[in-house]
């Protein structure tokens, strides 16, 4: 939820009014890496992109670029948290300018030995 409300608010920043652009792109899909099967989430906005200079803090608590009123700056780093937790992955690509992409990947078996696991189904 977290990463549609930045998109959005990403979006409405840099188009005032309707924009044939201001559109947030959800895709999902499987794929695998080092042998795991996992489901990537994408959430895609073609708002301002994220400034090169913040990149590596914006997984920080209480980091924000945004103003007081309209966040807290825990938003990325509560996701980013959850994410971890259940072995997954959240990263992004950006184009300050033009887009951001955010990814979002979990392990479909979240980690566990399925076969230890089916005894329990």
């Amino acid at each position: 939820m977290n990463l549609l409300t930045n998109a959005r608010d990403s979006l409405n920043q840099r188009y005032k009014g309707y924009h044939e652009n201001k559109t947030v792109k959800l895709t999902c899909e499987q794929f695998n890496k080092q042998e795991r099967k996992l489901i990537r989430i994408t959430v895609e906005d073609h708002g301002d992109g994220i400034p090169e200079r913040v990149h590596a803090k914006i997984f920080n608590p209480f980091f924000t670029t945004k103003s007081r009123d309209e966040g807290t700056g825990l938003g990325l780093a509560i996701s980013h948290g959850i994410v971890k937790e259940h072995h997954g992955e959240l990263t992004f690509e950006t184009e300050e300018g033009s887009y951001t992409r955010f990814y979002l990947d979990l392990p479909v078996d979240n980690g566990w030995d399925m076969e230890e696991e089916n005894d329990y189904v």
